[in-house]
């Protein structure tokens, strides 16, 4: 009954009651809805039990019902317990940005769970910009953030939250709530395009201000970067990028991002074509003068200090020119 009814109803409250407490045997029930997905094809019948005979549904039934009497029966007493060999296990590793993501505990300290974050606080503008703790746990990356109740991703955590639908799917909401937040949207994604492209929302001027009057959410545009490239998002990452760089440098808003922009979130995209494509794109509309440390891995040379000179050739001289 779990996969055939109620499973999609747990899902759909995010493994919460109505009084928003946390269901029972909520991570069984989310691992087994997420197993039902991966083989090609999966049956589940309902067959009447305690029956006798020979086929395979009498013998089936016959074997459960073995395994639950085992299961039951009491310990032996004390003085056949030394007997009994005991295999010690090794730990599992811990992994609380997936469960975070799986909405199965709330991130620290005094958290909620993600489904309430991503249902309840998706225009709360006053409650993101003042609380500090949940971006952390909203868009993990390999490094320590400043707060330490959160825990930097595993490798294996990672590959973990790349291969499963559910966190995939989360972390896109995530992405789109906080651009709401920053006066930005996502265009082209509802037409199926492979590249989707990002401009102003309608919100966009009092949101604006707000990024210029608290840049710390610079900080925070760097780590959700850094977060879509570690967790399978990476599409994401060039549009918002190119973005703010041409409401920086060509429209001359948010005065306070420039530096950010330039030494933190070209870096931060994971595709080095790309991130070239970038610096360009940068180098055209600065007035060749882009930071050194964000040139490190872009052909050419620098004249003088804060004056850099591309490499030249016939691709590059055709990309400048576009």
């Amino acid at each position: 009954m779990t996969v055939h009814a109620h499973g999609a109803l747990y899902k759909e409250r995010g493994l919460l009651t109505s009084s928003e407490q946390q269901i029972k045997y909520a991570a069984e029930i989310a691992a087994l809805l997420e197993a039902v997905w991966k083989p090609s094809a999966v049956s589940i019948m309902h067959c009447r039990g305690h029956q006798k005979g020979r086929d395979e549904i009498p013998k089936g039934n016959r074997r459960a019902d073995q395994a639950a009497e085992a299961a039951a029966k009491p310990p032996p007493p004390a003085e056949d317990q030394a007997k009994v060999l005991i295999c010690k296990q090794e730990p599992q590793s811990s992994m609380p940005n997936y469960e975070f993501y799986m909405n199965l505990r709330k991130f620290e300290p005094h958290g909620k769970f993600i489904a309430i974050i991503l249902h309840k606080w998706q225009e709360d503008y006053e409650l993101l910009e003042l609380n500090h703790d949940y971006i952390q746990w909203l868009f993990p990356t390999r490094t320590q953030g400043r707060n330490f109740y959160s825990t930097p991703l595993s490798p294996q955590e990672t590959r973990l939250m790349v291969n499963t639908s559910e966190v995939q799917q989360r972390l896109r909401r995530a992405y789109k709530m906080m651009l709401t937040f920053f006066g930005v949207k996502i265009v082209g994604e509802e037409e199926d395009k492979e590249i989707t492209e990002v401009e102003r929302a309608e919100n966009f001027a009092s949101r604006f201000e707000t990024l210029t009057i608290n840049p710390h959410n610079n900080l925070r545009i760097t780590r959700i970067l850094h977060s879509l490239g570690e967790l399978g998002a990476e599409e994401y990452q060039v549009p918002l990028v190119r973005f703010f760089l041409k409401e920086i440098l060509i429209k001359n808003r948010l005065p306070r991002m420039k530096k950010s922009a330039m030494n933190f979130f070209i870096p931060a995209v994971r595709d080095s074509q790309d991130r070239q494509d970038l610096l360009f794109f940068a180098w055209r509309y600065y007035f060749q003068k882009v930071p050194r440390t964000v040139c490190n891995n872009l052909p050419g040379y620098w004249a003088s200090p804060g004056s850099y000179i591309p490499p030249t050739g016939p691709k590059v001289r055709e990309k400048l020119k576009e």
